[in-house]
Parts: C-alpha cells; sequence; structure tokens
C-alpha cells in the first residue's frame, strides 16, 4: 500500500501518463499540449487551469489522481473486459416515419459517441434494438461487428443504418436502445490502406474538440442541426437528469 510520501518518489515518477488509470491518448496529448508531461507536472498545475481544459469533472479528476486521491468507489472503478455503452429512449408515441425514426437514432447516437469518447475509448461492436408500437409487439436486436474500432457518430450510425435496414419491419417503432461494445482504447485505431486516414484523423480532432465545448458550457452549447428540426427530443432531454427536468 502506498503512503502520502510514494505520491512525491512513485506517482510523480510516472512519465508516460497513459499508463494512469482515467488516462487514454487523447487526454495525454491534449496534456502535453498543455506543457504537462508527468503527475508531477498535472500536480503542479492550478486547478482551475485543468478544469478550463477539460471541464470540472474531468479536471477535478486529474488533479486528484495526481496527488494519489481517488474518492470513487472501487466498485465503480472497474470495468469487465465486456464494458459497454448504452442509450436507450422510448418515444412519446408510436413513430410511423423512416425519416424521424433516423433523427431519433442519430440523436441517440451522437450522445452515446460523446460518452464513448469522454472516456478515450473506440467501439467495435455495434448494436441496436427496436422495439415496436404495444399495438404490435415484438422487436428485434441485433448487432454488427467491424473490422475497425470506431468513435465518431457517422461511422455508428452507418453500422446502425445497415442493421436498420435489414431487420426493421416497417412496423411502427416505441423504443430504440443503441450499444456500444468490445470497447477498446481510442489509440487501438490502425492505420488502413484503403482509406483517408488523415480524413479520419481530423474528423476525429474536430470531434474531440466539440467534446471539449460540451464540457465546459453544456450539451446544448453545440449540437447538430437536426437537433433543432420539429420533433427532435435531444435538447430537451439534455436539460434533464434521468428523464426530469433539472
Amino acid at each position: 500500500m502506498w503512503t502520502y510520501e510514494d505520491v512525491s518518489k512513485k506517482l510523480w515518477e510516472i512519465k508516460r501518463l497513459q499508463k494512469v488509470w482515467g488516462i487514454g491518448k487523447a487526454t495525454e496529448e491534449a496534456l502535453h499540449g498543455m506543457g504537462l508531461f508527468s503527475l508531477k507536472d498535472v500536480a503542479k498545475t492550478p486547478k482551475e487551469h485543468l478544469i478550463k481544459r477539460f471541464g470540472k469533472v474531468k479536471g477535478e479528476e486529474l488533479y486528484r489522481f495526481s496527488y494519489g486521491i481517488d474518492e470513487s468507489r472501487i466498485a465503480n472503478k472497474y470495468i469487465p473486459k465486456s464494458a459497454s455503452i448504452t442509450k436507450g429512449q422510448i418515444l412519446l408515441e408510436d413513430c410511423f416515419s423512416q425519416k424521424k425514426l433516423k433523427m431519433f437514432l442519430l440523436e441517440q447516437i451522437e450522445e452515446t459517441c460523446f460518452r464513448l469518447r469522454s472516456i478515450d475509448k473506440c467501439c467495435r461492436t455495434v448494436e441496436l434494438s427496436i422495439g415496436y408500437s404495444k399495438y404490435i409487439g415484438g422487436g428485434f436486436k441485433r448487432a454488427i461487428t467491424l473490422d475497425q474500432p470506431i468513435c465518431l457518430t457517422e461511422d455508428v450510425y452507418e453500422a446502425s443504418l445497415q442493421l436498420l435496414k435489414r431487420f426493421h419491419s416497417g412496423h411502427p417503432v416505441r423504443q430504440i436502445h443503441i450499444t456500444l461494445k468490445n470497447l477498446t482504447r481510442d489509440d487501438a485505431i490502425q492505420m488502413s490502406l484503403f482509406e483517408d486516414t488523415s480524413q479520419k484523423d481530423a474528423k476525429r480532432k474536430l470531434a474531440k474538440t466539440m467534446d471539449s465545448i460540451r464540457h465546459k458550457h453544456g450539451k446544448n452549447s453545440i449540437m447538430r442541426g437536426i437537433s433543432y428540426i420539429k420533433g427532435a427530443t435531444q435538447r430537451e432531454r439534455n436539460g434533464k437528469i434521468g428523464g426530469h427536468k433539472a
């Protein structure tokens, strides 16, 4: 067991920040951009600077970690091999329109991918669950596993549309659930000879920048245009906690 004396002797000597729980490649690169290359550097940085760059939750977490302080329960830190991120929604009314259904799906995927990138992860498996109107019953749950890990909204959306096109019977929809599985670190993305990796990298950096704005100013501070279309629900749901108004 470490003592507080070990913080400066052992913890602060860690040079590869990704070795620290909760710090992935993207977070490490952001810290490097601030001129911080060790936990000692992070510890000596004013907490306000970390909060300004990473948002209140992540900034305070990094500051505590740099001093060896972990206020979370052990049960909350355990991440099983089958870790996944899921987002579900029960619609206010049956959805008969394919266009609206795709809009609801895209909004959910946007939120799910935001959470995925916030923990510096990518996924290889996308699972879509659809529940039909209670007057019809049934639905489907299907998944697709990809060759490469992904974290961008557009990539997860494309995979989900494949599942929707293949398995949706056309019945009105009342429930939508999207689950991202087979999570891996975001530095696990490999270069491909068959796609423009520089363009993908630029899109990931743009997504991370947008995520930072959301962390700092709130989820409604920057959104896709689709969330302003009549019938969209994301803006309202962002202002709720557990489905209730905050």
